[in-house]
């Protein structure tokens, strides 16, 4: 996404939720580097 910065509201009782989704996107992100390291 470059440098571009966004910003949310999240109402309090979906934090946790957007957390655990930020954490997955994270790990595929990680994978999907690995994934195309180990193809090149």
């Amino acid at each position: 996404m470059n440098d571009t910065h966004y910003s949310i509201d999240v109402h309090k009782k979906h934090l946790e939720e957007l957390k655990d989704l930020y954490k997955a996107l994270v790990k595929i992100a990680e994978i999907s580097r690995e994934h195309d390291i180990m193809i090149d």
